[in-house]
């Protein structure tokens, strides 16, 4: 106790950092999870001060209503494909009608089927194709981590626009805005540049943060959210869809969260948002895991994130699923 009268600054800041660890400690599977997915393990402490640079306070994790989902329940194996989502209304006439209906409304069948027909020709889906690097000239990409290496390492030219940052999630876009230091020097937010400048084409890839937030239906809706408001803001541009990366061997076997069961029934519920015309699903997974759905080893460094010289099979699959 006379310690404690004499020195008493030092006790505060030693009871601080004892209960900033507790809730490190606490939070690590919760609402720091997200900082064990980007690579080597984040001391308790420091998890606290990171998320405070962040936005993330420790109150938080008296609020935090984090669900680690049984993802044999969520996965929508009954959903149609992404591309069915976009059927044209039928033409079939109530039974209702009598035979005398039918006869007076004979004129005007005609019509109320050419009209259904030019509905179905607009909203037919449309089909992929090869393009070259020019095609990514008037591109944006949104990611976490993941989008980052991309930007450094894909080769792109100076035109093609990354808002990419590390710990970046679907949560932060719009409702928490996140400004971003541009190749050009300014900082932005997402809004900001999507009023400001017009783009052909929108990639985004978003989730391996979110695993350890919500369920895959609160997930799938914000990402639906977020899909609606870019549509707003970018009417013109066409909308890549891309799935969750998968983790390697090694992630998958000892993570409860970030594991490629929850990353798949997330995967499954965002192809959901795709409808082969405005929006849409690419899985670069096809190309960078093995046939067992694991990121190949060779490929990663950490079990997470792709090693320089694979970013270009990525960029390569995305030059086969080109819409012009």
């Amino acid at each position: 106790m006379r310690n404690i009268r004499k020195y008493p600054l030092l006790f505060l800041l030693l009871a601080t950092a004892a209960i900033f660890t507790l809730i490190g400690i606490m939070g690590g599977d919760t609402l720091y999870a997200s900082y064990s997915a980007q690579g080597s393990p984040v001391p308790s402490l420091a998890r606290v001060f990171q998320g405070i640079h962040d936005g993330i306070y420790p109150w938080e994790i008296l609020h935090s209503n984090i669900t680690t989902e049984d993802t044999s329940s969520d996965s929508p194996q009954a959903q149609s494909s992404p591309g069915n989502d976009t059927v044209p209304p039928s033409g079939n006439l109530s039974s209702e009608h009598t035979q005398e209906d039918l006869s007076s409304a004979g004129s005007s069948t005609d019509d109320n089927f050419q009209q259904e027909e030019e509905v179905q020709q607009e909203v037919l889906p449309r089909s992929f194709t090869q393009v070259d690097e020019s095609y990514f000239e008037d591109a944006l990409f949104i990611g976490d981590s993941r989008t980052v290496g991309m930007m450094e390492y894909g080769g792109f030219s100076d035109n093609t626009v990354f808002f990419a940052k590390t710990s970046l999630s679907i949560y932060d876009l719009f409702y928490e805005p996140v400004s971003l230091t541009m190749a050009d020097g300014t900082s932005k937010t997402l809004e900001e540049l999507l009023c400001e400048r017009s783009f052909g084409k929108i990639y985004i890839m978003l989730g391996i943060n979110e695993l350890g937030r919500g369920t895959t239906e609160s997930f799938s809706e914000e990402y639906r959210s977020v899909l609606e408001r870019i549509r707003e803001l970018a009417p013109d541009s066409v909308l890549f869809l891309q799935a969750i990366m998968r983790v390697g061997q090694e992630k998958d076997a000892s993570d409860p969260i970030f594991n490629n069961t929850n990353i798949q029934a997330r995967n499954e519920a965002l192809s959901q948002l795709a409808d082969s015309h405005a929006i849409f699903w690419l899985d670069p997974n096809e190309v960078v895991c093995s046939p067992e759905g694991y990121l190949i080893p060779d490929y990663t460094s950490d079990q997470v994130h792709l090693k320089a010289q694979y970013y270009q099979l990525w960029k390569d699959y995305l030059m086969t699923r080109g819409i012009t």
